[in-house]
């Protein structure tokens, strides 16, 4: 069964490492499909210009945006386990900062108490120390996976680009139109926003720690 997360379906299966792209060209078999559509359409609305977003394009258009959705649902799943990492990152942190400013703050003048709490202030510094390492490598794995998603979701845009342009060339060289002026008349698609995903916009926790002095 999928499951709806902020609007987004996202389905029960294995994350592929590789995001949903667009194929990089259009199939023979889809551009044929186009083809016949535009030469359809061109005597279904011989009288209207090629600006004009037919059903054939809108169709095309939603299909692109189907797949643009797709990118999103991935991205999701992909960052889920960086964002849910840092959660518990910032859980440890506040942990052991807390536990650090105890110990700093401790007055004992008993030597072997002294000695202990400088051994438990270094193991506690040296955690905190890898604990904010793994969140750089955390907000730099979901960067990366972030911009990954961005070029995934413009492969859809250029993609309708290519079946609007076969679909409306088509049309026009069954109709009446200068096909030379074509490529400057295919209808933009409207393109689905990147979705926002949280917990990657600070390079450092947002935790101000106290040090020994």
């Amino acid at each position: 069964m999928p499951c709806n997360k902020g609007g987004i379906t996202l389905a029960r299966r294995k994350d592929s490492s590789a995001p949903p792209a667009a194929p990089n060209e259009v199939s023979t078999y889809k551009a044929q499909k186009w083809v016949r559509l535009g030469k359809a359409d061109a005597r279904k609305y011989g009288a209207l210009l090629d600006v004009t977003a037919t059903h054939s394009l809108i169709r095309a258009a939603s299909e692109a945006q189907r797949g643009q959705h797709n990118v999103n649902a991935w991205l999701i799943n992909q960052v889920g386990p960086d964002q849910t990492g840092n959660e518990r990152i910032l859980v440890g942190l506040r942990k052991a900062t807390e536990e650090i400013e105890l110990l700093a703050n401790d007055r004992s003048t008993s030597p072997r108490v002294q000695h202990q709490n400088g051994l438990r202030l270094g193991r506690l510094e040296a955690q905190v120390s890898n604990l904010e390492a793994q969140w750089r490598a955390n907000v730099t794995k979901g960067r990366g996976t972030i911009q990954i998603a961005e070029q995934a979701l413009e492969t859809w845009v250029r993609y309708y680009s290519q079946i609007a342009a076969i679909y409306t060339r088509a049309r026009a060289n069954a109709g009446v139109r200068d096909v030379s002026s074509v490529q400057a008349e295919i209808p933009a698609m409207e393109s689905i926003p990147l979705v926002e995903v949280e917990g990657f916009d600070h390079d450092d926790p947002p935790l101000v720690r106290k040090v020994r002095k």
